[in-house]
C-alpha cells in the first residue's frame, strides 16, 4: 500500500464502491477475513484504505448479467 496516494475512506464511499454493500454484511465478512479490516480514525470513528478497498474489488468474480438472472 503506498499511503503517500492512499486515503482513508468513510463508510458511505465504501458502500458506494461495493455497489450498496451493507454495513452489517460488511462487518460480519470482516470478522470472517473476506473483507478489508477498518482503521480507528477518533472515538466513533473509522475509514478503509482506499487501495485496500480496489484490492478486495478487483478480486471478486465477475458475475455476467446472465448468470444473475437478468
Amino acid at each position: 500500500m503506498d499511503t503517500q496516494t492512499d486515503k482513508l475512506l468513510p463508510w458511505p464511499a465504501v458502500r458506494e464502491r461495493c455497489g450498496g454493500l451493507g454495513r452489517s454484511t460488511a462487518w460480519r465478512m470482516t470478522r470472517e477475513g473476506k473483507f478489508p479490516a477498518p482503521v480507528r480514525i477518533g472515538a466513533q470513528r473509522v475509514g478503509w484504505w482506499e487501495s485496500e478497498v480496489s484490492a478486495w474489488l478487483r478480486a471478486q468474480p465477475k458475475v455476467s448479467t446472465q448468470q444473475a438472472g437478468a
